[in-house]
């Protein structure tokens, strides 16, 4: 048997599937970069978004947020989208990778939704911070799907 012949078709769904992940972790890495723990230049205009009687206490939300919260939230978005690029080479570590990225999703929950009153400060549901857990979710099982099939190696 030649190589081309023992080599597994990748669908051309993949590939669809694999670019629109990448393009959601990217979002999440601008969203990174646009957070005011990490560039504070942001902070006003974040704030401004909020009624003017919460500003003061929302500010200092984000100036007290200890770095393991921000870690997490560095480690969702840059494992997202290293996730996604190994995806993109084909390589079934991305599942580890989404796992790790997910966790850090959880990790930068916990602290603001179980151990502030951020949520009741900005009129904050889980609604979003669960779709992106579950989207999380979804990359790991697709990865893991994609290596028992073949399509990762």
């Amino acid at each position: 048997m030649d190589q081309e012949s023992t080599q597994t078709s990748v669908p051309l769904w993949f590939w669809g599937v694999a670019v629109v992940a990448l393009l959601w972790n990217l979002l999440g890495m601008m969203m990174f970069f646009m957070d005011p723990g990490v560039n504070s230049s942001m902070m006003d205009p974040v704030l401004n978004l909020f009624p003017e009687e919460n500003r003061e206490a929302i500010g200092k939300l984000y100036e007290a947020r200890p770095i393991w919260a921000l870690g997490g939230f560095a480690i969702a978005v840059f494992g997202g989208v290293l996730g996604c690029i190994a995806l993109l080479l084909r390589k079934k570590v991305a599942t580890v990778i989404f796992v790790v990225s997910t966790l850090g999703v959880v990790v930068q929950n916990v602290w603001f939704f179980a151990m502030t009153d951020g949520p009741e400060l900005m009129n904050a549901t889980p609604a979003m911070p669960a779709t992106i857990a579950l989207i999380g979710v979804a990359l790991i099982l697709f990865s893991a799907r994609m290596t028992s099939r073949g399509v990762l190696r």
